[in-house]
């Protein structure tokens, strides 16, 4: 938040377009896509794993977007995400009241499919072959800037 702050308009209007195209690259992998939260997931966070086709969680995980607390709205799109995910009940809790939901929570709002500790790993290296296959078949699909974005995020998280 303390980097974002001091964005130009230009820089802001970046990083959002940044954010936006890398969450719509990944909805639109050919092959499932499962986030594995385990803490935190708040704000930018919790926009990026409504992009994912799957949501796990440990049970410490805890969901929120204060960004009407702080007078922003979220740039990253999931504002319009939620609708395939929760309803409008529940997004109003998120977004409007900022309210801090446990996982058990999220589960029972549908925010997240489910509960375990670890997150759903084998579920993950599993999706992870799966995605590394399907981008072989179906790589086309995808722009270059597409397929970059994915795989430097994909090194971030396999700690490439």
């Amino acid at each position: 938040m303390n980097e974002m702050a001091r964005f130009t308009t230009a820089e802001a209007a970046d990083f959002s377009r940044l954010g936006q195209e890398t969450f719509a690259a990944i909805e639109r992998m050919p092959c499932l896509t499962i986030a594995a939260v385990d803490g935190d997931c708040f704000g930018g966070a919790l926009d990026l794993i409504l992009s994912f086709d799957l949501r796990f969680a440990t049970e410490r995980s805890r969901f929120s977007h204060p960004g009407a607390k702080l007078g922003i709205v979220t740039g990253f799109g999931g504002t319009s995400r939620w609708r395939r995910i929760i309803d409008s009940r529940a997004a109003r809790r998120l977004f409007l009241l900022n309210d801090v939901l446990s996982a058990s929570d999220a589960l029972s709002l549908g925010l997240i499919d489910a509960i375990g500790d670890p997150p759903a790993m084998p579920a993950v290296d599993l999706a992870r072959v799966q995605m590394v296959k399907e981008l072989i078949i179906h790589g086309e699909r995808l722009s270059q800037r597409e397929l970059v974005l994915l795989a430097e995020h994909l090194g971030a998280v396999y700690g490439q």
